[in-house]
């Protein structure tokens, strides 16, 4: 390749890559401003808002709360990784009815719905732990702990760099 090659594709390149900033800039500036998660309606129950983040709940819980929700879920961590196991299999067997060859809808259909039990009750064995943990609280800190735990992501990105 020549030395005025070179630069021609050095050229091509830089425009196009100009041409995706703009664009992705004009995206920026022309698009309707989203209403910020701070102002949503919070109208619904507080589950309905966000995705719970058991991280967020730990860390939100006062700290004397925060020791003896550590020890009921480590009082709990054999139960729990049984129940895990067993949705874990229960995939694994779902995945395979999907793949099989011939493929059997009616035993893929079992499969799927073992699998979802399987699922439910490692859901449900979590959340009866965090009802045990809510239950012991006072409502003005349990609703600060459930604000905590189902506020958006940027919020929780926004703790961490003002942490840091």
């Amino acid at each position: 390749m020549s030395r005025l090659n070179i630069w021609i594709v050095l050229l091509i390149a830089s425009v196009l890559l100009n041409g995706v900033l703009i664009g992705a800039g004009a995206r920026h500036w022309f698009a309707p401003a989203r209403e910020p998660a701070a102002q949503a309606p919070v109208s619904g129950p507080v589950m309905m808002r966000g995705h719970f983040s058991m991280r967020a709940f730990m860390r939100a819980l006062p700290e004397a709360q925060r020791a003896e929700a550590r020890e009921r879920f480590e009082a709990a961590r054999t139960d729990m990784r049984t129940l895990g196991r067993e949705a874990m299999t229960a995939r694994r067997t779902a995945s395979e009815a999907l793949r099989a060859q011939p493929f059997d809808a009616e035993a893929a259909s079992q499969a799927m719905a073992e699998a979802r039990a399987a699922r439910a009750r490692m859901e449900a064995r979590s959340e009866a732990l965090i009802l045990e943990i809510l239950d012991t609280m006072e409502p003005e800190a349990r609703e600060a702990v459930l604000e905590e735990a189902f506020a958006p992501r940027e919020r929780s990105r926004r703790w961490r760099r003002s942490r840091d």
